[in-house]
């Protein structure tokens, strides 16, 4: 009786290992060795396990377990706790991700609205069309000499415009898109600075203002972005919309 008992054992053992082999097989089969149209052999790396790869191990071992030693019950309960677990987890990141999906869509069309509105921009910015342009800026008191220095993209000064005495509070310069020489520079975007001291000669702090129209909203690397003429703007930078 003793020897029947053994051999059963064995026999099962056999067979459990054979189905767990061949349930892994079976969603494995797709990384078995393949050939293209010319007899070269493809070979793939191993595919991770999922949860159909879960559920069919675990049938394997309820169809193949010993009978004389039967799986126990909170074995069986773990198992299927984390199988849940796992069906639960994998549910939450696709909803995150269609959630996120979803916040970037929204976000961008909220931005659309302000296409066309002049937005003030954290600093110092001025977009160069075809006519004059103005040059805004705050002052902390009021200053009896005031100077604008255009900056190119390499912060390199291009032209410096007086702008003489001027009062506490908002006030801006009028840059006619030459440079020193006189020459029309390029439309586009140009930085700035701004210097002023007061009638005894002390310094004057100027805060740059940049006041510039919303041309259009653009994709950048799933962040939406404002276009204030060829420049992409962060919607944070964003101070006041007028």
């Amino acid at each position: 009786m003793a020897s029947t008992v053994s051999s059963s054992t064995t026999g099962q053992s056999t067979s459990l290992a054979d189905a767990l082999n061949a349930a892994t097989n079976a969603t494995a089969g797709s990384n078995s060795p393949s050939v293209t149209s010319n007899g070269t052999p493809i070979v793939s790396g191993p595919k991770p396990l999922g949860q159909a790869d879960f559920l069919n191990l675990m049938i394997a071992q309820l169809q193949n377990q010993d009978p004389m030693k039967p799986m126990d019950n909170q074995a069986f309960v773990a198992q299927m706790a984390q199988f849940s677990q796992l069906d639960s987890t994998n549910q939450l990141v696709t909803l995150m991700k269609q959630n996120n999906s979803d916040l970037e869509s929204t976000k961008q069309m909220g931005l659309v609205s302000l296409i066309g509105h002049q937005v003030n921009l954290s600093g110092a910015m001025v977009q160069l069309g075809s006519a004059p342009v103005a040059v805004n800026y705050t002052l902390s008191a009021d200053a009896a000499s005031v100077q604008v220095n255009i900056l190119d993209s390499n912060n390199n000064v291009i032209k410096t415009i007086s702008a003489g005495s001027q009062s506490a509070g908002g006030e801006k310069a009028t840059w006619d898109g030459t440079d020193q020489n006189g020459l029309q520079v390029a439309p586009g975007t140009y930085g700035f600075s701004v210097t002023a001291q007061g009638s005894a000669g002390q310094s004057v702090t100027a805060t740059p203002l940049t006041i510039e129209t919303v041309t259009g909203v653009q994709n950048n690397a799933g962040n939406p972005m404002l276009l204030v003429g060829t420049q992409q703007v962060d919607p944070k930078n964003v101070l006041a919309v007028y």
